[in-house]
Parts: structure tokens; C-alpha cells; sequence
């Protein structure tokens, strides 16, 4: 069941850290503020080649990876958001653009309920980026009034229990799926052990019954050499 679970964790850090070098490049491609905030351009390029690394990394090294690594790289993988979600919100206070300033930090939050390798990483990043999310309303606050203020922080308090609740329900089912898993590889295990006995069961019948009428010609009196050799015949093929 810990093979299991490591190359469930492997895979799931895997896709995490691919996804987030995905949406680096993309934003450095499609969001304009990258390519008028030189700070916002370098972080987020900065960040690709940290989750590249991550899922090379992965990918590329021979031994298995523990779910204690996994959690470290999917932290390293995704840290890197707290510098980069909070560049563009003050770059866009700054011009008066703030619209919807939470809105990433709410997929964020679904995001790492969806793709975490584990409940403690999981819930550990939840609470950080729902801590972080916090803390940057409150600053935007003071700037341009935006809507979307107006309802935090309980508006990302909702998204943080709704993350938690998809954490907690993925977790509950992928262990479910791994005692499974391991149940099922404990059955054929169970079922080859018994081919086998069953094997060694025919393949002993048919020597022992030879022993069992050659010990009868003996208590009848014949010690011929016939019998006896039927009696090393009988142990050779035993052995």
C-alpha cells in the first residue's frame, strides 16, 4: 500500500507542477501586465523554471519518491504564487484597474484542493493562500474601490471551506481506492500461493502413493530390489 500511495503522490505532484508551469508561460504570453511590469514578467518567468524543474525532477530521478517529498515539491512548486498573485493586484491599484482582484485566489484555492498530494500539503497551502488573500484585500482596501471588496473576506472564506471540503473528499477516496488496490493485490497474491499449493499437492500425490505400495510390499515380506527401488524413486521425485 506504500508503493501505492508514493506513485499516486509522484503523479499527482507531477501534474500540479506541470499545470503551474502551463499557466506561468501562458501568462507571460497573454497578460499584458507582464509585459509592462518588468517585476511581474521576471516572477512569473522565475516561477515556470521552478515548476519545470519540479516536474522534471519528478520525472527524471531514478529513485521512488517518498509523500514527504511530494509535499515538498508541490510546496516549492507552488509558493512561488504568493509573490506572483500579489505583483499584478498592486500593479493594477496602482492604474485604477482592479476589478476582480480575489478572483485568482479563489481558483487558486480549488485549484490546490484539486491537484495537492496529500491532505497536509493541501490544507497547509489552503490556509496560506486563504491567509495571503486576506491580507491583500485589506491592502487593496485603501486604494481603488472595487465591488469585489465589499465581500471579503468572508467571499474567499467560502471558497477556502469549499476547498477544504474537495481536499478532504479526494483524500477520503484515493485512500479508499488504495486500500482497494491493496486488497486486490493481497487476493491475487492469496489466489497464486493457493495454484501453488494446489501444484505441489498433484505433483506429491502420485510419489506417495508409490511409497504407500511400496511400504505394503515390505510388511508383506518383499524386500526385493524392485521395491526398494520404487522407495528411492518415490523420495527422488519428492525431493
Amino acid at each position: 500500500m506504500t508503493g501505492i500511495k508514493q506513485t499516486e503522490a509522484a503523479k499527482t505532484t507531477f501534474l500540479a507542477a506541470a499545470i503551474i508551469t502551463g499557466i506561468n508561460l501562458a501568462s507571460l504570453v497573454l497578460d499584458g501586465r507582464d509585459h509592462s511590469f518588468v517585476a511581474l514578467m521576471v516572477t512569473d518567468a522565475l516561477h515556470a523554471v521552478i515548476a519545470a524543474g519540479v516536474a522534471v525532477a519528478m520525472r527524471r530521478v531514478n529513485r521512488p519518491w517518498t509523500p514527504r517529498a511530494c509535499d515538498f515539491a508541490f510546496v516549492i512548486a507552488t509558493a512561488p504564487f504568493l509573490v506572483g498573485m500579489w505583483l499584478p493586484q498592486t500593479h493594477d491599484l496602482q492604474t485604477g484597474k482592479s476589478l476582480e482582484p480575489m478572483l485568482a485566489h479563489h481558483f487558486l484555492l480549488l485549484g490546490i484542493a484539486v491537484v495537492a498530494p496529500s491532505w497536509r500539503s493541501g490544507s497547509a497551502m489552503i490556509a496560506v493562500f486563504t491567509a495571503h488573500a486576506i491580507v491583500l484585500a485589506q491592502v487593496l482596501e485603501g486604494g481603488a474601490p472595487s465591488p469585489s471588496l465589499a465581500r471579503e473576506p468572508w467571499f474567499t472564506l467560502v471558497f477556502a471551506v469549499f476547498a477544504v471540503m474537495l481536499l478532504y473528499t479526494r483524500e477520503r477516496r484515493r485512500k479508499l481506492e488504495q486500500r482497494l488496490a491493496a486488497a486486490e493485490a493481497r487476493a491475487q497474491m492469496h489466489a497464486q500461493v493457493s495454484r501453488m499449493l494446489l501444484a505441489l499437492r498433484d505433483r506429491a500425490n502420485t510419489p506417495l502413493q508409490t511409497l504407500e505400495v511400496a511400504i505394503s510390499l515390505l510388511e508383506q515380506g518383499d524386500d526385493s530390489r524392485v521395491t526398494l527401488s520404487m522407495l528411492r524413486r518415490a523420495l527422488d521425485r519428492l525431493v
